[in-house]
């Protein structure tokens, strides 16, 4: 039994059991620091642990009221800046920290018995261990007060100086990070710097609806998977067939039959928005509500009796990304940083490793499967091979001052995209060399796509001009998978114009034929592809404003074809009307007239984005 004088000493052992199990938590990872970052690490380990220190003595030298606050107080604190840090290395294999709070992450984990855990486990021993100290020990108010108020102040000083600067966003222990991360969200809502943290709707925890086991479903027997791409636009890919194709050479020629649409095109110009349409057929438009519960795709499949996998190079911090799909059923996954903790928020983690990393598991399969794999590598600022960039080095012979910016980012640009070709296309041989590989469906498209200066702009999400919107698609299906009818009909779509909204409905079909379930009309608002998706008569709502994701740029509009229309905050003018077919780089304003009522459409309950 420990002494009465004993337990002060106790608190000293807070924070190298914290440092303990960091260590148990990304080893491999400590041992790559740098001997400045292993110092720093070690400098501010030693600070928190004093303020571990200073809170336990409070919490053993207070009776009564007072006692229980501090107590609370350091259950509290240890749930949060150790618990919910457990919680998210468990999850994605990194920590809460500064840069991922000002991105727009959620610093407390959802509420729920799986996420607060280790919180409570970790809590719990002290709070217990204080209660029983304090019936052992004489209660010193003043030295249980002044140590109280010095922990407070020392954690916030942490808070406010502790950033590691040689150890890349991660190079503390977990409760300084977690201290680090609070401190930059309070200077976000102070400063308004970030746009992020500012956005009133940001992704969030999923409850989806009921999908219903289906005893005997009429299941293809193949399997599907699904590539999602990043910013890739159709001007820079060859969705079907192209002699001579130089975005995507590997690739096209691997897969030369495969069934592509020239004129697909996404219903906005932003990820958080594509991936609900791409995996569920919901249009961004719609509630709240139904996006956070509409079922996607691997619950369908899960339903219909596939083996599910979700593989991604995409840091799933990235604004509540991870948290939206929690409660995905997944057999197997990985994403960004648990394949190279320090994935980027922008660029991710290496595609060919994520690549990797699925064929791997796709392997261990006995039975039919559906596995969604998705990029980030065309994601600005776009990951070349510095051995292998023949635009960028055509760019240089042609230009030897390196040209303009426009010129200089659209030559990484394609080096990204062709970079990036190569590991799909080798993932596709070596998987089609199997004979799963021989049973598999590919069905790729990209989330949206990129304006490089066309506009004045680099990036996305700024508009809705069809740089932004205008998307590869294909489907490649072994032989025996389709109906002649299905081939017919996607032979027919290859000129013609379709939206993202009819992608989830077709993958659905590919999985179980002729969709059994009918309460999946509720949320697709698309139509199949190989029943000819949806008409182009159909007017379809343009937008990157949501309330599962706030509009960063207010911008929306309408689109029946060839016509569009569509307005943003950033130009001036209002409504801009063009007809896409006879003007594809949208140069010549038409009368709104022409878009006849797209205008009512668009303004339908919103207004206008520059008003």
């Amino acid at each position: 039994m420990i002494r009465a004088r004993a337990w002060p000493l106790v608190g000293l052992l807070i924070g190298p059991s914290i440092v303990g199990l960091d260590w148990l938590l990304r080893a491999s990872l400590l041992r790559e620091f740098t001997h400045e970052a292993a110092v720093q690490y070690v400098q501010r380990a030693a600070a928190v642990a004093v303020a571990w220190a200073l809170l336990w003595c409070a919490a053993i030298g207070s009776r009564r009221l007072g006692g229980l606050v501090v107590r609370v107080t350091m259950a509290f604190a240890l749930a949060l800046f150790v618990g919910a840090q457990v919680h998210t290395a468990l999850r994605y294999g990194t920590y809460l920290n500064e840069r991922v709070i000002r991105m727009g992450t959620s610093m407390v984990p959802r509420i729920a018995f799986d996420a607060w855990l280790p919180g409570i486990l970790l809590a719990s021993g002290p709070l217990w261990a204080s209660v029983r100290a304090a019936r052992d020990t004489r209660a010193r108010p003043l030295l249980s007060a002044v140590a109280f108020v010095s922990s407070i102040v020392l954690f916030g000083a942490i808070g406010l100086k502790g950033a590691p600067t040689a150890g890349w966003d991660n190079g503390g222990p977990p409760d300084v990070l977690y201290l680090r991360a609070v401190a930059a969200r309070i200077d976000s809502a102070i400063t308004k710097d970030d746009i992020m943290t500012q956005l009133p709707h940001l992704p969030d925890a999923r409850t989806s609806a009921f999908v219903p086991v289906v005893e005997a479903p009429r299941r293809r027997g193949f399997n599907v998977v699904m590539f999602v791409n990043e910013s890739v636009r159709s001007s820079d890919a060859c969705s079907s067939y192209t002699p001579n194709c130089t975005s995507m050479p590997e690739l096209n020629a691997t897969l030369p039959a495969r069934f592509g649409l020239r004129e697909l095109r996404a219903v906005d110009s932003t990820t958080a928005l594509s991936l609900p349409v791409l995996w569920s057929g919901v249009h961004p438009a719609s509630s709240r509500n139904d996006l956070l519960s509409t079922p996607l795709l691997w619950e369908y499949a899960r339903a219909i009796g596939y083996k599910t996998g979700y593989f991604t190079a995409h840091n799933m911090l990235f604004a509540n990304f991870g948290r939206w799909l929690e409660s995905v059923p997944l057999d197997v996954t990985a994403n960004g940083t648990q394949i190279e903790p320090y994935a980027s928020y922008q660029a991710g983690a290496d595609d060919a490793l994520v690549m990797k990393r699925a064929l791997d598991a796709i392997m261990t399969f006995d039975g039919p499967f559906f596995v969604v794999i998705h990029f980030s590598n065309t994601h600005f600022p776009y990951w070349i091979d510095d051995k292998k960039k023949p635009f960028t080095d055509q760019l240089q012979r042609d230009e030897p001052d390196g040209g303009s910016e426009a010129d200089t980012q659209l030559a990484r640009y394609r080096d990204a995209i062709l970079r990036q070709d190569h590991a799909v296309a080798e993932f596709v041989r070596k998987l089609r060399a199997t004979d799963q590989g021989q049973r598999t469906a590919f069905v790729y498209a990209s989330d949206h796509g990129e304006q490089i200066y066309e506009r004045g702009q680099l990036g996305h999400t700024w508009s809705l001009y069809e740089e932004e919107i205008h998307v590869p698609f294909f489907i490649d299906t072994p032989p025996g998978m389709l109906t002649e009818d299905e081939v017919i009909e996607l032979r027919k779509l290859e000129s013609l114009p379709r939206t993202m909204l009819d992608v989830a409905p077709t993958v659905l079909e590919l999985l179980a034929e002729g969709n059994p379930f009918p309460e999946s009309q509720r949320w697709m608002k698309g139509t199949s592809l190989l029943r000819g998706g949806t008409s182009q008569n159909v007017a379809v709502v343009l937008t990157n404003c949501s309330d599962l994701f706030s509009c960063a740029t207010r911008n929306w509009g309408a689109m029946r074809y060839p016509f569009k229309l569509f307005s943003t905050e950033d130009e001036t003018g209002g409504w801009r009307c063009f007809n896409v077919q006879s003007d594809p780089e949208e140069r010549h304003l038409l009368p709104l007239a022409d878009c006849g009522d797209l205008r009512g459409i668009a303004e339908a309950g919103r207004g206008t984005p520059f008003r």
